[in-house]
């Protein structure tokens, strides 16, 4: 956790998945969970994302657009509107407190697609995660159809017709919280 110097991304990067960090912590295209520390507990925000180490190529680009140049981005950070507004990060803020971790693998793969700041992929992983559920549903439900007397008993049954309706609703309730992009500011 630290404190970090906020700039703008570049224009032509205004809808990519990735900020740009002087920090060496992390290697360059890792996914990472990033919470802004300050503030109450209750209005942390959190936003995973891909990292790209700031080098002199980008600080030339930075320095040939801007006419300012720095050497030390060690605690310097650029980024989007889109994960300054996730964040909670007010874009007259020049300074935020954040918090940086690699979180759990396939969950961080998982939320940096919910998090892209191009609705297509969030709605393309919304959508993978719902024909995952609706799979397992459907192979659930062919499984207890295999099964000899137990098919027949489950197709007249209100017991199964309560179960693909209580299936669905976890299937709608899990979608949402595994999908659930950043909220806005």
């Amino acid at each position: 956790m630290g404190t970090y110097h906020i700039h703008q991304a570049l224009h032509a990067e205004a809808n990519e998945p990735w900020i740009w960090i002087g920090d060496r912590r992390y290697r360059s295209r890792s996914l990472v969970k990033i919470v802004n520390a300050g503030g109450s507990s209750c209005s942390r925000r959190t936003v995973y994302c891909a990292v790209r180490q700031i080098d002199h190529n980008y600080n030339n680009k930075r320095c040939a657009l801007f006419g300012k140049d720095s050497n030390d981005w060690k605690k310097q950070i650029a980024m989007s509107a889109w994960y300054r507004d996730a964040l909670a990060i007010d874009p007259d803020d020049t300074e935020a407190e954040l918090s940086f971790c690699e979180g759990i693998p396939v969950w961080r793969e998982l939320r940096a697609s919910c998090c892209h700041p191009d609705f297509v992929a969030r709605l393309a992983t919304r959508l993978g995660v719902a024909g995952v559920w609706l799979g397992i549903i459907g192979a659930l439900l062919g499984l207890a159809a295999l099964h000899p007397g137990l098919g027949t008993y489950l197709s007249d049954s209100p017991i199964l017709q309560t179960c693909v309706w209580i299936g669905f609703a976890i299937l709608l309730v899990l979608s949402f919280v595994v999908c659930r992009s950043p909220r806005a500011a």
